[in-house]
C-alpha cells in the first residue's frame, strides 16, 4: 500500500495519554492514506483501542533510537514525528502535506498550546500560573529566543519534535537523530545544527493548531526530574561541542544550588499548597521558589556523571 504519510510516534509507559491521542489522531487523518507507527520504548502496552497501527519495541534505548527506529520501518516518504500526548488536527495534516509538496527539501513544525481544558486546571494552582507565566504551555512560549510571527508560515533556526515533519530523504541525508543523547531535549538543537548544515530550512506554521496534552505532568516534583534529566542532555550537547549550552557555575553559585536541593522538600511545599494556589497574590513568592528549584534541578542533572 502507498501511504502519503508515515507518522512515528515514541512513547514510554503513558498508555492512556497515547490512546486519547490516537483517537484526535484517526478523527484527524480519515481523508489521507497514513501509517501510525507506535514505537514502545516502556513496558508491555495495553490495548490502545485503535486497528490500523504497528507497535515497534524498543524498550530502554531512548526517544532519539525510537525515532531512528519508526524510519527505519516506515513506508511512505514523508515522516510526522508526533510525541505521544499531541492532538493533531485535519488542518493540520493538510497543511503539513501541501507544505512539503512546495518545500520538499524544508522541514515543518506546527504551531501547538495546551487544550483549554488543561490550561482552565493549570490556572487554579500557582505552579499551573507559573508554567503559563513563563510560557511552558506553548510553542510561542518556548521559541521566546527565536522570532515568532503570528498567523504566519517563517523561517526559523531550530526544530522541536513533539509534531516535526520531514521527508524521508531529508531525514537520511542529515543522519537521523543521535543517539549519544539519553533522554528528550537537546537532541533537537544538534539535530537543528545538522539541518542548517545542510542548508535546509526549518519553518514553523502558526496559523495553524495543535495541542500538547500534558495532563499527567502537571505536578512539580514530576517536572522537575525532567528538567533534571534535561540538565544531563544538555551536558551531553556540551561535550559533543556545543559550546553555546554551557553553563559557567562559580563555587558560590554551586553552593547555593547545592543547599537549594537539600531544602528542595520544604521548598516545594512552601511554593505549591492550598494557600498559595487559592491566594493569586503570592504568585511572585512561589514563582521565585520555583525558579529556583528549576536551578537546581537543571545544576543537579548538569553536574551528574552520566553513562547511557
Amino acid at each position: 500500500m502507498d501511504f502519503e504519510l508515515t507518522i512515528v510516534i515514541p512513547t514510554k509507559d503513558r498508555t492512556n495519554i497515547l490512546r486519547e491521542s490516537l483517537v484526535q489522531l484517526v478523527n484527524a487523518t480519515y481523508h489521507v492514506s497514513v501509517e501510525i507507527l507506535v514505537i514502545n520504548d516502556g513496558g508491555e502496552l495495553s490495548d490502545l483501542g485503535i486497528n490500523d497501527l504497528q507497535i515497534i519495541p524498543n524498550e530502554g534505548r531512548g526517544v532519539a533510537s525510537a525515532r531512528n527506529t519508526g524510519v527505519r520501518n516506515a513506508q511512505s516518504s514523508l515522516i510526522l514525528f508526533m510525541d505521544d500526548d499531541i492532538w493533531l488536527t485535519k488542518e493540520a495534516i493538510d497543511h503539513i502535506l501541501i507544505f512539503h509538496k512546495e518545500h520538499p527539501n524544508s522541514v515543518l513544525n506546527i504551531n501547538w498550546i495546551y487544550p483549554e481544558s488543561l490550561a482552565a486546571a493549570l490556572r487554579s494552582t500557582s505552579f499551573g500560573r507559573y508554567l503559563q507565566y513563563h510560557g511552558f504551555t506553548s510553542l510561542k512560549g518556548w521559541n521566546q529566543s527565536s522570532v515568532w510571527y503570528e498567523q504566519s508560515l517563517f523561517e526559523t533556526h531550530g526544530i522541536t519534535s513533539q509534531n516535526l515533519s520531514i521527508r524521508k530523504t531529508t531525514f537520511n541525508k542529515v543522519g537521523g537523530y543521535n543517539q549519544q543523547f539519553p533522554f528528550a531535549g537537546f537532541e533537537d538543537h544538534e539535530f537543528s545544527s545538522r539541518l542548517r548544515s545542510n542548508n535546509i530550512k526549518i519553518f514553523i506554521d502558526s496559523s495553524v493548531m495543535t495541542y500538547h496534552n500534558e495532563c499527567d505532568r502537571q505536578e512539580i516534583g514530576n517536572w522537575l526530574e525532567r528538567k533534571y534529566r534535561s540538565g544531563i542532555t544538555r551536558k551531553v550537547g556540551v561535550e559533543m561541542g556545543f559550546s553555546e549550552l554551557e553553563i559557567h557555575y562559580s563555587w558560590h553559585k554551586k553552593m547555593i544550588l547545592i543547599l537549594i536541593l537539600v531544602f528542595a522538600p520544604i521548598l516545594k511545599l512552601m511554593a505549591v499548597n492550598h494557600l498559595t494556589n487559592r491566594n493569586k497574590t503570592l504568585d511572585p513568592i512561589s514563582f521565585r521558589i520555583i525558579g529556583v528549584l528549576l536551578a537546581g534541578s537543571i545544576y543537579r542533572g548538569y553536574s551528574a556523571s552520566y553513562k547511557k
